[in-house]
């Protein structure tokens, strides 16, 4: 895809929060008329890794993308975001599973019946493995909790904003 082809470009950009999100405005801008252009290429950035979740969520509710709110695709965006996210959580919840039933299964057998199956447990997951995951995972629920607290500071961000709007303007009158 033309994503592909400019990936070490999107990567260089990416370095930094604010890289990314000027990658994010780039993206609207260019493809302003084309929501459902900006919800793909934001999916796919997320899954190539050159913008985080919490930079999307950040992006997509700031008070400057305050008349994009009341339209589909972005809440399209931020909740595909939340998801993928959620997904990720899951998969590495799965892979400690798997890492644990590999260990219990890999049990030596004390009667000596099963040479074979003795063989096979040399290879099974040491604790440094299922160690390795459990940081993994921690750290990804950690990230998890940040961005739905992050998305959900942001939402009640907005809404005292624009109750503040409606204020003055209810004043003006």
């Amino acid at each position: 895809t033309a994503l592909n082809s400019y990936m070490p470009v999107f990567l260089h950009l990416a370095k930094t929060d604010q890289g990314k999100n000027y990658i994010l405005w780039t993206l609207m801008e260019v493809w302003r008329d084309n929501k459902q252009m900006i919800t793909v290429i934001i999916d796919k950035m997320l899954s190539c890794c050159v913008v985080t979740p919490a930079v999307v969520i950040h992006w997509a509710l700031r008070f400057e993308m305050l008349d994009e709110l009341s339209r589909n695709w972005l809440w399209n965006v931020i909740f595909a975001t939340i998801k993928k996210m959620c997904k990720h959580v899951i998969k590495i919840q799965n892979e400690l599973l798997a890492i644990r039933d590999r260990m219990g299964a890999m049990e030596p057998d004390q009667s000596g019946d099963n040479a074979l199956m003795n063989t096979y447990s040399l290879y099974a997951p040491n604790e440094e493995e299922v160690n390795h995951v459990i940081k993994k995972l921690d750290h990804a629920k950690d990230q998890q909790k940040k961005l739905l607290l992050q998305t959900l500071q942001l939402t009640v961000h907005i809404i005292l904003k624009q109750n503040e709007i409606l204020k003055q303007y209810q004043d003006s009158w």
